[in-house]
């Protein structure tokens, strides 16, 4: 069953359209970062609830600690690691 998750965007803090956790929602927003790109406000969305949704806890979970760990988990870095 699709789950529906409320989402902040960083850049703004405030409130946007939920994203419903399904395959036809991930389909159509990806089709709408086609036209947009990742910096547009659709990507930024989705980059930003995979990021409070899948990638945070999983560093929680890992017991990750310390500075690249807080990196990856928040905010957007301007290089991506190597």
């Amino acid at each position: 069953m699709p789950t529906t998750d409320n989402c902040t965007t960083t850049r703004t803090s405030t409130p946007v359209r939920s994203i419903t956790r399904d395959r036809d929602t991930l389909l159509q927003l990806l089709d709408v970062i086609d036209t947009e790109g990742w910096d547009g406000p659709t990507g930024t969305r989705l980059l930003d609830h995979v990021r409070d949704t899948v990638v945070r806890p999983l560093v929680v979970d890992a017991g990750l600690r310390g500075a690249a760990p807080s990196s990856w988990s928040g905010g957007r870095p301007t290089k991506a690691p190597r």
